[in-house]
């Protein structure tokens, strides 16, 4: 019996075809147009697909529930690379200019060649993180968190978004959001800025839109 308590990934629409994985561990290929499957590609140990695929200069990247991303080609539906990032559950990956982005929830990100699967560089976060990378402009942005306790030993989160250079990996530069506040939505870049949510419980959990230059 299918678990169906598990749903399947978002569905990722390019070039006329439909993309998407399943609780079982297959990310499927189908024409947009008309349904018809193209190809199935099972992963290692029928691990659950869990993230939205990222679809590249004829590959197709995806990672799950057992930590590996793997490349298939778009065409074919055959494995071009498989990459084990974790013991268990990396991000959804991200695509830019020949590399591929993810990090492994263990407070790292990393930067893999999207030809050939090669790790590229690894950057250690020290903090939890939830949403996916994002990338534009040879930056890679990174949103984190960690619990803290304040005078009254009540504890509460705290949040730091980082911007990575995505051809070395170095910090390029940290901002920290107000005290006792969160990032609470995945971020987004557009024309040189990245825009995020945040949560501020100092003023009774008001919802605030940043906007950081590059």
């Amino acid at each position: 019996m299918k678990d169906i308590s598990k749903p399947p990934a978002t569905p990722v629409v390019v070039e006329g075809i439909a993309y998407v994985g399943d609780s079982e561990g297959t990310l499927h290929a189908v024409d947009a147009a008309t349904g018809r499957k193209r190809w199935t590609h099972r992963s290692t140990s029928d691990s659950r697909v869990f993230s939205p695929p990222a679809v590249a200069d004829g590959t197709a990247y995806y990672s799950s529930i057992n930590g590996r991303l793997y490349a298939v080609d778009t065409t074919s539906g055959e494995r071009r690379w498989s990459f084990r990032v974790s013991k268990y559950l990396p991000s959804g990956p991200v695509v830019a200019d020949g590399t591929v982005y993810l990090h492994d929830f263990n407070e790292t990100l990393h930067a893999l060649d999207a030809a050939e699967g090669k790790p590229r560089w690894s950057f250690p976060l020290g903090r939890t993180v939830f949403f996916d990378p994002a990338v534009s402009d040879g930056t890679v942005c990174i949103a984190t968190r960690r619990t803290k306790k304040n005078k009254q030993s009540k504890e509460y989160k705290e949040s730091t978004l980082y911007a990575v250079d995505a051809r070395t990996g170095r910090e390029r530069w940290s901002f920290d959001a107000v005290l006792e506040s969160e990032i609470k939505t995945p971020l987004a870049i557009a024309e040189g800025t990245v825009y995020f949510g945040v949560t501020d419980d100092l003023q009774g959990a008001t919802f605030m839109l940043y906007a950081m230059a590059l």
